[in-house]
Order: C-alpha cells, then sequence, then structure tokens
C-alpha cells in the first residue's frame, strides 16, 4: 500500500489552493490493484515571504495552522537554493530559521512554506484518512461480489483481478460483459495457480 499527494492551484477554481491524493493497493500474488483518489480544497498548501515575525507573518501562522502543522523556511532569493530548514514547529526554531535565511536572501526576505509531508501535516493525514475509508468499502464490495458497483461520483473504479480489468465510472453500472471476461481469465489463471492462490481467487468470486 502506497500513498502520495500534490499540491497547487485547484483545477477548477484555481484561485483556491488544491490537494490530490491517491491511495494505491497492490497485490502482486493475487495480480490486484486498488486505487482511490481524492481532490479537495482541504489543505493549507501556502507560503509567504518575511524577514521577522511581523503581524502579516503572524496571520498567515494562524491561517496555516501553525505550529500543529510544520513549516519549511529558506532564503527567498535566489531561486532554486537547496539550503533550507523544514518540520519546524516551535516558535523559537522558527525565528531562528527566518533571521538565518532573510540574512542569506539576496532581497532580505525569508520564504516560509508550509511543510506537505504527510506525517507533520495533520490536515493531509485528515485526507488519507478519508481514503483509507473509501479503499476499505471497495475492498469489502469486491469481497461482496455485488451484480452491480456503485463508483464514487466522478471517479472510476478498476480492479486488476487475474489480469482483468473491471470499471464502473460514475453511478451505477452492470459489470455483465466484463464480469464474464473476468471470469473466463480468473479460470485460466487458476489452472496455472498454486492451491492458495487458488483457494483465495475463490473467495474473491
Amino acid at each position: 500500500m502506497a500513498s502520495e499527494g500534490a499540491f497547487g492551484p485547484h483545477p477548477q477554481a484555481f484561485f483556491l489552493p488544491g490537494a490530490l491524493e491517491i491511495l494505491a493497493l497492490l497485490d502482486d500474488e493475487l495480480g490486484l490493484e486498488i486505487t482511490e483518489q481524492r481532490l479537495s480544497t482541504h489543505t493549507n498548501f501556502a507560503h509567504t515571504t518575511t524577514a521577522s515575525l511581523d503581524p502579516t507573518t503572524e496571520r498567515f501562522l494562524a491561517r496555516v495552522g501553525f505550529p500543529q502543522h510544520a513549516l519549511v523556511v529558506r532564503a527567498d532569493e535566489p531561486e532554486g537554493q537547496k539550503a533550507l530548514t523544514k518540520g519546524i514547529r516551535d516558535r523559537a526554531a522558527l525565528a531562528a530559521a527566518i533571521s538565518r535565511f532573510a540574512s542569506a536572501s539576496t532581497n532580505g526576505l525569508a520564504r516560509i512554506e508550509t511543510d506537505m509531508r504527510a506525517h507533520l501535516n495533520p490536515a493531509r493525514m485528515a485526507e488519507i484518512a478519508i481514503l483509507a475509508n473509501q479503499l476499505a468499502t471497495r475492498l469489502t464490495i469486491l469481497r461482496l461480489r455485488p451484480r452491480a458497483i456503485r463508483a464514487t461520483r466522478g471517479e472510476d473504479l478498476v480492479a486488476h483481478s487475474a489480469g482483468a480489468v473491471l470499471t464502473a465510472p460514475g453511478g451505477w453500472r452492470s459489470l455483465g460483459r466484463a464480469r464474464r471476461r473476468a471470469d473466463g481469465r480468473r479460470s485460466a489463471a487458476r489452472s496455472r495457480a498454486t492451491p492458495r492462490v487458488r483457494r483465495s481467487l475463490r473467495r474473491m468470486r
């Protein structure tokens, strides 16, 4: 299982920050791949520049949820500098980093960014938790093997089982023909599978 996130302007409301989270489950033994994704504006993704902890910077800190959410500080100019301090959750450490990088910057400003690593960003943790629940529901649906699968609106359900691909975009859709193809491929795979894999495939029916 793995997760990944991407952040930037929201594709539909570009004046708002957007967060795209993806959660994937891969089972090489069963040939199973299930992914869930969620696009939302529930993110603190933002940045600002400053030379000190002035009132404007204080408002920024409140808006992004510091110190519960960690920060990254680097020199504002020139761009592309690799030196930075990340994972800052303490005011004294933040003040020291701002002073250090403002002095190193050609324009006298430090750049403060939200630390978007999940373990230091509760907003991301909440979004990943929602995806985990969606994935658990998806696994339950696959295990029960209903005649129709209700996919999340605007998203696709894609499950690879013994080489078969089942897709149910938006709303209710009968798997019908895709199910018959999947059953045929599953039977072929079962004939080549080990006893343990055969038992697992039978449970997925």
